[in-house]
């Protein structure tokens, strides 16, 4: 194709060991005909100092190097719907080559575009901190990391500079080879009656000499399909009770284990370690009666350590491990999609050496900033709340009832009281009725958010304090909505007449339940 009249080259030498690859130039770039250089290319070099990398020994290229047209017209990202246009695919051929000829240690991808063109995968959150091997040049590694821009106007999303920052640093670390650098691990799946009752025995032995033992549990149709466990960091196994040809143990056999499963989690001398290990705790009691004692959970740390981050085993996998991004296996698999029962398995045993590995790093993280003892405080209530998600709470169900009826009875006099103040009838839940009642119909100057007009909660206290009779009964319609469907529905209440719900031991951004 004949060259774009903004056409902006690769810059940088060609013998660099690591090579950043953007998306598409911007104004900035193609009047200095250079990479890298407006607002987001300079704050990529600030932040390329911080962890430690010398600008100026990279190499700088974009995958769509002119600014011809906007980018979609050359990559579309839609996921697994993405498409390349025949522009965008000369781009492509353009930039293998280009990599194939400068043969760099490690690939940095800037953006979602980046990364599509690279490795063939798209969501840069998912994937930003794994090392990655390209498809689009066979055997070069690949790191993704979130386009700087996010950190501007208007997204100004402050908290991705240290995730690109901890990107980078982790791409100055693989630069030293080309080889992907990972630390060796062995997943035991598919294991015997008694390879599995042997581990399990490991993981007492282990337990009791003070090591902390990882364990997670994968649910399909509310039946226990596997368990994992690890007590080091480069070992899990994977006990599954379900396969392709159904129960995977024999009756006998399945008691024995789930026996020794128990005699490890039940025994208070060893510290058991899960993620988010609240919900895998409350299943082992209330389905087996299985009492989980002495509980550390990687969620409650990494809440502590970094509240203004996701707590997901995803996010703390990242930061804390070398181990690439694996999440979607497991969505795949419960979807229908997996394939193999042994994908679930291996599955399983990443969550547990995830945490086996992300763990001790916590912990030193905790105690070098002072909060070891808020930690310890949040771990605490792992096994109260656990009780308490059993044993519910009873509830007086005729109460419940007559009050639920009460607030039908409520809902639809306030109903009536609305359309007569407005003089028609108003859905009190439909946005689109609501903005063209208010901002056309009574001619009000939009509240927004983010750019668009809204009538949320925000809206309605705004309205009702200039005055609209009508904002305030839209207000309390919604409240007593609320309150009869989450408080006061009877068929919210079990058999037994207790309600029972779950408990996040670190629910809020600052640790409350």
């Amino acid at each position: 194709m004949p060259k774009a009249h903004s056409f902006v080259p690769p810059s940088g030498p060609t013998d660099a060991s690591i090579v950043f690859v953007g998306e598409q130039p911007g104004r900035t770039e193609v009047q200095r005909r250079k990479p890298f250089c407006g607002p987001s290319g300079q704050l990529l070099g600030d932040l390329m100092g911080s962890a430690g990398i010398l600008r100026t020994e990279c190499y700088f290229t974009n995958v769509i190097k002119d600014f011809d047209a906007p980018i979609k017209h050359y990559v579309n990202i839609k996921g697994h719907n993405t498409s390349v246009s025949p522009a965008g695919q000369t781009y492509f051929d353009q930039l293998k080559a280009e990599l194939e000829r400068i043969r760099p240690n490690v690939v940095v991808a800037v953006g979602n575009v980046a990364l599509f063109a690279l490795t063939s995968r798209t969501g840069v959150t998912k994937w930003r901190g794994s090392v990655l091997e390209s498809t689009l040049v066979r055997g070069l590694k690949v790191i993704p990391t979130i386009h700087p821009t996010t950190i501007l106007p208007p997204k100004m999303v402050y908290t991705n500079r240290y995730l690109i920052i901890n990107d980078l640093a982790l791409a100055l670390k693989q630069s030293t080879s080309p080889e992907i650098q990972m630390s060796p691990r062995t997943y035991i799946i598919s294991p015997t009656f008694l390879e599995s009752l042997d581990y399990l025995d490991r993981c007492i032995e282990h337990g009791l000499a003070d090591d902390v033992v990882a364990f997670d549990i994968e649910i399909h149709n509310m039946q226990l399909s596997c368990i994992s466990f690890s007590f080091k960091a480069d070992e899990a196994i994977s006990i599954p009770f379900v396969g392709s040809g159904g129960d995977y143990f024999s009756p006998d056999q399945e008691i024995e284990v789930m026996q020794k499963i128990a005699e490890l989690l039940e025994d208070p001398r060893i510290r058991k370690l899960g993620q988010n290990v609240i919900f895998d705790s409350s299943f082992l009691l209330r389905r087996y009666g299985i009492k989980v004692h002495s509980l550390d959970d990687t969620m409650i740390a990494q809440q502590i350590i970094a509240a203004d981050f996701p707590k997901g085993l995803d996010f703390i996998t990242s930061m804390w491990t070398d181990m690439p991004y694996y999440k979607d296996e497991g969505k795949q698999w419960f979807k229908g999609l997996g394939g193999r029962w042994e994908t679930l398995w291996e599955y399983n045993a990443r969550d547990s050496i995830a945490c086996s590995i992300a763990f001790p790093k916590q912990m030193t993280e905790l105690t070098s900033k002072g909060n070891l003892g808020t930690y310890e405080r949040q771990r605490q209530l792992i096994e109260p709340l656990t009780f308490m998600m059993e044993h519910g709470i009873r509830a007086d169900v005729k109460a419940m009832t007559t009050a639920f009826m009460n607030a039908d009875a409520d809902i639809a006099r306030l109903q009536e009281e609305l359309n007569e103040t407005a003089g028609m009838s108003i859905n009190p839940n439909s946005p689109k009725q609501l903005q063209e009642y208010f901002y056309n119909l009574k001619r009000i100057s939009p509240y927004k958010k983010g750019g668009r007009p809204t009538t949320n909660d925000d809206a309605l206290k705004r309205l009702a304090r200039r005055g609209f009779r009508e904002a305030s009964i839209i207000q309390d319609i919604r409240r007593v909505n609320k309150q009869r469907a989450n408080y006061l529905d009877p068929s919210h209440v079990d058999p037994d007449g207790r309600i029972r719900c779950s408990y996040n031991p670190v629910g809020t951004r600052y640790s409350r339940i």
